[in-house]
């Protein structure tokens, strides 16, 4: 169920189109976040077994798997993972003491899990195939695609104004999945809600979520906006003398 603020109905739409690229073992680094494809993710390493991972990783320019837990925990015992995730490469590293790690990911492409096990490495690792979502016309897709872009805008600006903060120039992918991809990174759903619409193959269903999602979440920050209490001296009025002087 999609949740934002609250629980969303499910929409129906298709999942795990197959896909071209060959099956493969990769390592999975399992986070209690999703990831989505070409958004970032910073990340602190500490445990030994990730600091392998992500050295490995460096040394032989191989993305890792980043995939939400299904059961289980970051640190101690190898969680399960749930059934979809995303490849992340590594875009910097920062070396702290102990041998910790502060590293940026940039997530690459999706793939789904056929099978995994913590058997063979120090970490879990799984065979995995990478989905894409299923071939869409992008002029059918653009009145929705304008529409969320609309909103999103607005959502952006509201929730900076909130803040008293300009908005700053930014430009969304033109190509429908990766616009809907940079919008759900960035609209408040819960883990569980990214996972759906991670996984969800249809381009114009994970829209269409947003697209609801935005027009609820214009309603909460015209309230946010209203209930914002205002400054003396944005009640200030030249005219007034009532009013004190900030000299």
């Amino acid at each position: 169920m999609i949740g934002c603020a609250g629980a969303r109905p499910r929409r129906p739409g298709a999942r795990f189109r197959r896909p071209a690229m060959e099956a493969r073992r990769i390592a999975l680094f399992p986070l209690h976040t999703v990831l989505f494809p070409e958004m970032p993710l910073p990340l602190h390493v500490f445990e030994e077994r990730y600091r392998q991972l992500v050295a490995r990783s460096l040394e032989n320019g191989q993305p890792f798997g980043v995939v939400l837990i299904a059961r289980g925990g970051e640190a101690g015992p190898p969680a399960t993972p749930r059934q979809a995730g995303t490849l992340a490469r590594i875009a910097g590293v920062q070396h702290l003491e102990e041998g910790r790690l502060n590293i940026l990911c940039v997530g690459t492409e999706r793939f789904r899990i056929l099978e995994h096990t913590a058997a063979e490495a120090p970490w879990v690792t799984g065979i995995v195939e990478a989905f894409r979502d299923v071939p869409a016309d992008a002029a059918s897709l653009r009145p929705l695609q304008e529409e969320v872009g609309g909103l999103f805008g607005a959502y952006i600006g509201g929730l900076l104004g909130l803040a008293g903060v300009e908005t700053p120039e930014y430009e969304l992918p033109e190509e429908p999945e990766a616009f809907s991809f940079v919008v759900a990174a960035v609209l408040p759903f819960d883990a569980e809600s990214r996972q759906e619409l991670l996984e969800l193959t249809d381009t114009a269903t994970r829209l269409t979520i947003e697209r609801d999602v935005l027009r609820q979440e214009a309603g909460r920050l015209t309230t946010a906006a209203r209930a914002v209490p205002l400054r003396v001296d944005q009640l200030r009025s030249s005219s007034d003398p009532s009013f004190p002087s900030k000299n």
